[in-house]
């Protein structure tokens, strides 16, 4: 489909026009090779906020954050590991402790 113009990443359109336009370029050359899309899956409609894997992507400002959910599932997970620690001699489960690394990981990027 790169060869087509439209490459497997966010498109981001100056209007909605545009952005509708573009939908429908997309649908035609999904269309064109025999492709679906799940119709549940995706944001197939224009906006300027999106919200996906706990990361919020606002295309008109061009900044990205941490949303309210992802943000307070690291604090109960941090908490969690806290109290953990306390009561086994400060020690963690390395696996536990690598999911925690991970999830507050994947934050770092909409936190700067």
């Amino acid at each position: 489909m790169a060869a087509h113009g439209l490459a497997a990443r966010t498109r981001v359109a100056d209007t909605q026009a545009v952005a509708l336009q573009q939908r429908e370029q997309l649908a035609a050359v999904l269309a064109k090779y025999g492709l679906k899309r799940a119709e549940t899956k995706g944001q197939w409609d224009p906006v300027q906020d999106l919200e996906h894997l706990g990361v919020g992507i606002n295309s008109k400002t061009g900044h990205f954050y941490t949303t309210a959910d992802r943000r307070k599932n690291i604090s109960k997970m941090a908490k969690s590991i806290r109290c953990s620690a306390a009561r086994h001699q400060r020690l963690v489960g390395a696996r536990w402790l690598a999911e925690f690394c991970g999830l507050g990981g994947l934050q770092s990027g909409a936190l700067l």
